[in-house]
């Protein structure tokens, strides 16, 4: 797997836009992981209150 720097490399960005890559990129990684977590946890919730009935 290619790592965000070796990306850059290839696109032939300088070191900073490589780093505001890096940033942004995990921004969007850490907003999708919160959204599969809240899913998950509203999933589980309709799942238990559903067992409850």
């Amino acid at each position: 797997m290619q790592t965000i720097k070796d990306f850059g490399k290839e696109l032939g960005l300088n070191e900073a836009q490589t780093k505001m890559l890096e940033v942004y990129m995990t921004g969007v990684v850490m907003e999708l992981v919160e959204s599969i977590k809240e899913d998950n946890i509203k999933n589980f919730d309709e799942t238990i209150n559903s067992l409850k009935s």
